[in-house]
């Protein structure tokens, strides 16, 4: 069914949540998570790029995500079950290859950032930026292109 997954995320919120049986917050959040993601790149169509973000941002479920996906596949008996799910790939070429998968992976900060001359959410964006362009590209996760690219965009920051 199409959008189910939107259905499953909210029928899993309400059951397990306060107005079911009341599970730990934690566990409703991550079970309305994998209901609401597991069916992301079904066809496998979704760029490497955008599926690294992904990745990323759902770091913390990603392996039971997969586990999740795999099982869906096998019940539906409508679509072959890979050994190795394209996420796992991904996933591990990007713990190989050194991806900052949280900002706090990056080679700057935000003190860093203040000290150049950024201020209030400007360097939240800068930083959000910077980490998006690093998950697609780890190599430029290193002083002097972080640093190179902030300063390139400080007027802009300063303008807004």
């Amino acid at each position: 069914m199409h959008g189910h997954e939107v259905a499953s995320a909210r029928a899993a919120k309400d059951s397990l949540g306060q107005f079911g049986l009341k599970f730990p917050n934690d566990t409703v959040e991550e079970t309305e998570r994998l209901c609401r993601y597991h069916m992301y790149d079904m066809n496998g169509l979704t760029s490497d790029g955008k599926v690294r973000l992904f990745i990323a941002r759902n770091y913390d479920i990603a392996d039971k995500l997969v586990m999740l996906i795999k099982a869906d596949r096998a019940g539906s008996g409508m679509r072959e079950v890979p050994a190795e799910h394209r996420f796992e790939k991904i996933k591990a070429q990007m713990e190989a290859d050194g991806t900052p998968i949280n900002q706090t992976d990056l080679k700057i900060n935000g003190v860093k950032l203040l000290e150049m001359g950024y201020k209030g959410s400007a360097i939240g964006k800068i930083l959000n930026d910077m980490h998006e362009k690093c998950i697609l590209d780890p190599h430029l996760n290193n002083e002097d292109w972080l640093f190179a690219y902030a300063k390139k965009h400080l007027d802009k920051a300063s303008a807004e």
